[in-house]
């Protein structure tokens, strides 16, 4: 009966073992991105379909989580807004470090054109290098009402390469007129533009250039989570740095308790603006490129650490370096002309800008790189971003603002008491708390990743990379931005 059946409709079916009785994570409801229905030619594909053991660990692990949170949190967050009703100044030397020494130094430029030029005047002849910081895109932003934002043009200058910078002004563009360069000298107006400048980065990067950490590389999760075979040595590589992604992401984007949100119904949201449509507008812009604006060029999967203009790069390459040497010895088992990492790599370029094809993957340096940054974004670079975040004071970041933004050098006296409500502040802790700065909520630590790779040089080879990561937490070699014990394995909260 068995072979009537398998020769009724044509050839016999192949017995091939290593393929049709592979156990594969998921079958017919495998994750696979598709369109994003926020902007689908402007924004990176979404995973809607999300296979449900992975929306009961994100129940279990996160939204738990978020409920301790808020029960333990209340009162600690009513104490906050009462006991800080004025926003302290933000000191030069703490403006500096704010935007050029922590995750927003990505943002920085050389690159002037002729409106910097004609702001800053004769202060382009400064000794040093000049940066730009373009924080304009925030204007995109619908403000609740009562609060204001204030995209910018932030100015530095390092005068000698082992140096701080120095601010030189900030700029609040204004259509048909002429800019006007806020300068240190300038008293109030240079204190109110800088919670300003500090804010705007902070939007810019959470909903921007942080952004661009989670979402594109949701299409890779899913694509390997359905084409590899969860004994595949690139999946085992590969899943430990997957773990919660894509439940997270989707919770993000399209649930209504989420910063994306930010609902107003709620009590625990404490940015500027209310519904997803007007964040989308800075996130999608930041994706797809800002035309004229070369800061923020489209979304093109990067194959190495991008550098800054300050040793934030510098650090992030440190531990780059290291995942790649260990991602080439692991990877030195497979194949990179194997149908299934073909099939992988074509269905990932497919998806996502930029990412190596079945052709150029089998150039096992791409394929070393490529992987490695995966890895690297996922644990590193996302957990380093959160962890800086978290070095800058909650009402440093001034995310709520009810005074708008300096337009002259002469402007009063300043009422510190304005610039929040006891509302904003309390959501802005519970913000800050819950999604901003969570680091300490870490459930799986890149410093105990496990991989389940049954070959016991690879085995090896995996308590040697753990070993290096020590050694570098230890001695970087430059700004120790985070330490190892804080870096999560893969993208979690």
């Amino acid at each position: 009966m068995n072979s009537t059946w398998r020769t009724l409709f044509g050839r016999p079916l192949t017995r091939a073992k290593d393929t049709s009785k592979r156990h594969y994570t998921y079958k017919i409801r495998a994750p696979w991105p598709q369109p994003n229905p926020h902007a689908p030619d402007k924004m990176a594909p979404v995973v809607l379909h999300l296979p449900e053991a992975e929306l009961r660990e994100f129940s279990r692990v996160v939204v738990a989580r978020l409920a301790r949170q808020l029960r333990s949190r209340l009162v600690p967050a009513m104490w906050f807004a009462h006991t800080n009703k004025e926003i302290g100044p933000i000191s030069d030397s703490e403006h500096v470090r704010h935007l050029t020494e922590t995750l927003f130094a990505r943002s920085m430029t050389t690159s002037l054109d002729t409106t910097d030029r004609a702001a800053l005047g004769a202060l382009t002849s400064t000794p040093g290098v000049l940066y730009k910081l373009d924080l304009t895109a925030v204007d995109f932003l619908t403000p609740v009402p009562g609060t204001f934002t204030g995209g910018c043009l932030a100015y530095f200058v390092r005068p000698a390469p082992a140096e701080r910078c120095a601010p030189l002004g900030i700029v609040f563009p204004e259509p048909g007129v002429a800019p006007l360069l806020i300068r240190p000298a300038d008293g109030n107006a240079w204190e109110l533009a800088k919670h300003f400048a500090i804010s705007s980065a902070s939007y810019l990067g959470l909903l921007g250039t942080h952004a661009l950490l989670h979402f594109p590389t949701d299409s890779i999760n899913a694509i390997t989570k359905a084409v590899l075979p969860p004994d595949h040595t690139l999946s085992r590589l590969l899943m430990p740095h997957l773990y919660m992604q894509l439940s997270l992401d989707f919770s993000v984007q399209h649930i209504d308790k989420s910063p994306y949100h930010n609902n107003q119904s709620e009590f625990f949201t404490g940015l500027t603006y209310d519904g997803p449509t007007t964040p989308w507008r800075i996130t999608r812009r930041v994706y797809s490129g800002i035309d004229g604006n070369p800061t923020y060029p489209a979304y093109v999967f990067p194959r190495e650490v991008q550098k800054t203009h300050s040793d934030y790069g510098e650090f992030l390459d440190g531990y780059y370096r290291i995942i790649k040497a260990f991602v080439a010895e692991v990877l030195a088992e497979v194949r990179s002309d194997e149908p299934l990492v073909q099939r992988w790599a074509d269905e990932c370029a497919r998806h996502v800008p930029g990412f190596p094809d079945a052709g150029e993957i089998q150039d096992r340096d791409v394929l070393s790189s490529s992987v490695a940054y995966v890895i690297c974004n996922n644990s590193v670079i996302h957990s380093v971003d959160h962890y800086s975040w978290g070095t800058i004071p909650i009402l440093d970041r001034s995310m709520r603002m009810r005074v708008p933004p300096p337009r002259s050098r002469d402007i009063p006296a300043l009422d510190r008491s304005a610039f929040t409500t006891a509302d904003d502040r309390f959501r802005l802790f519970l913000t800050d708390e819950m999604a901003l700065t969570p680091t300490r909520f870490v459930e799986t630590r890149l410093e105990e990743v496990d991989y389940a790779f049954p070959q016991p040089h690879l085995q090896a080879a995996s308590s040697r990379f753990i070993e290096a990561l020590t050694a570098y937490d230890r001695h970087p070699g430059t700004t120790r931005y985070t330490p190892l014990h804080d870096i999560a394995a893969s993208i979690q909260y």
